[in-house]
């Protein structure tokens, strides 16, 4: 008769800690990817906008004006434009924005008929969390 030894209750506890260990570890990083991931897709969609904007404001004749605002933990856009009065977006979570390496409140960015963007000026996103950052020359 075959003798058949079964695991023990340390053995058993031992080896869910471990799996639960692990996977710990594996939640964190995932979660640094997918906000390294946001990040970096908010900064090139506003990068992309702001392009846009001042295409657009050169074609239509009209001045666009941006607003980025923030708080202490996140930074919005707000978009005037005379055509479709204003939009609002989110756009980064747990970020902060500088102006010329100044901390403000709020940065008023107007894209001009004459193709010119007023003020000129290297706009820095930082996102606290990851902390990394993005810089956006903005000039005509």
């Amino acid at each position: 008769m075959k003798n058949i030894r079964s695991f023990t209750l340390i053995e058993l506890i031992v080896s869910l800690s471990l799996i639960v260990l692990i996977s710990s570890f594996l939640t964190i990083n995932i979660k640094k990817a997918i906000d390294k991931y946001n990040f970096e897709y908010t900064f090139k969609n506003i990068s992309s906008h702001i392009e846009l904007f001042k295409k657009k404001a050169f074609t239509d004749q009209e001045d666009i004006t941006l607003i980025f605002y923030q708080d202490t933990k996140n930074s919005y856009l707000k978009v005037i434009h005379s055509k479709n009065a204003f939009k609002e977006k989110h756009i980064f979570k747990n970020a902060s924005f500088k102006f010329n390496e100044n901390y403000m409140e709020e940065i008023e960015i107007i894209f001009s008929a004459t193709n010119r963007i007023y003020p000129e000026g290297e706009l820095k996103f930082h996102n606290l969390k990851l902390n990394k950052t993005k810089i956006l020359i903005l000039k005509s």
